[in-house]
Order: C-alpha cells, then sequence, then structure tokens
C-alpha cells in the first residue's frame, strides 16, 4: 500500500512540474499581450496628450497591473525624485527581475524603447514605439507558437516520467 500511494505521489509531483513549466510559457504571452497594449496606451498619452512621462508612467499604470506597468509604475517614482529616464529604468528593471516572465529579447526592444523616450520629438517617439510594438507582436506569435508546442510536451513527458519511474519503483 505504502509503494503505491509513493508511486502515486511521484506521478502527481512530476505532472506539476510539467505544468509548472507550462504555465511559465503561457505567462510569457500574457505579458507581451500586456505590454503591448501598455505601450499603445503610453504612445496615445505621450503623443497626442503629450504628457510629461512621470505623470503617464503613473496614470497607466494605475490603470492596469502586469510587469510593464509595476516598473512604469517605480520609474515614475524615480523620476519625481528628480532621476534621468536611463536611471529609473535600470532600478526598476533590477527590483523587478524577479517577477519577470519575458525572455532576454523582449526586455532588449523595452530597453532600446524606454532609454529612447523623451528625446526626440513626439513623431519620432510615434515611430519608435510602432517599431517596438512590431517586434514585440513578432515575439508574440512566437511565444505563442512555443507555447502550443512546448507546454502540451512538458505536461506529457513530465507525467511519462512519474509513470515510468512508478513501474520501475513497483
Amino acid at each position: 500500500m505504502l509503494k503505491i500511494m509513493s508511486c502515486m505521489l511521484l506521478i502527481s509531483c512530476s505532472c506539476m512540474l510539467g505544468i509548472m513549466k507550462s504555465y511559465n510559457l503561457k505567462t510569457r504571452c500574457v505579458e507581451l499581450e500586456n505590454s503591448i497594449e501598455t505601450l499603445r496606451m503610453l504612445d496615445i498619452d505621450i503623443t497626442y496628450k503629450k504628457e510629461p512621462l512621470a505623470k503617464s508612467f503613473e496614470k497607466i499604470s494605475s490603470a492596469k497591473s502586469c510587469y510593464l506597468t509595476e516598473m512604469m509604475r517605480h520609474c515614475s517614482h524615480s523620476l519625481q525624485n528628480q532621476r534621468s529616464l536611463d536611471e529609473s529604468w535600470y532600478l526598476a528593471k533590477d527590483r523587478y527581475d524577479s517577477s519577470n516572465y519575458l525572455s532576454d529579447n523582449d526586455m532588449t526592444i523595452l530597453d532600446d524603447l524606454f532609454v529612447s523616450l523623451g528625446k526626440s520629438d513626439s513623431e519620432g517617439q510615434h515611430r519608435l514605439f510602432e517599431a517596438a510594438i512590431l517586434r514585440l507582436l513578432s515575439n508574440l506569435k512566437e511565444a505563442k507558437n512555443i507555447e502550443s508546442k512546448k507546454g502540451k510536451m512538458y505536461v506529457s513527458i513530465s507525467t511519462a516520467a512519474g509513470i515510468v519511474t512508478s513501474i520501475l519503483l513497483l
């Protein structure tokens, strides 16, 4: 009886590991979708309303909750404390790095955008947003493809590994 219970526990644990890995892939897709929507909101706010960055960051971060808006909230507070945008962005990036599901490529796109904000006219900034959003949309498409393929694979392989290990133990 004890062997059967331990085998069931082993199968359950290995299955949960696959589900957790699959969840990370799904979360990246959700974060990319939220980031794209947030960047569109920020583009409108900066380009058409001509709001200062700190005020735009604060307003958008209060309207939506995701990884990028948390970083923007931190940037807003740093900007209000007379820090530069570059310094504020990298401080926020360091602070929220542990809760980041985005890939290095995704973060590079965001780094390029946020470091460039405020260094050109509103039309130039609008083009920066468009380019960043297009690149993130491409990454989103790739992330969804990876999630659909690898997500199922992780769950299947981990469950199969648990079953095989349980059979070997019996």
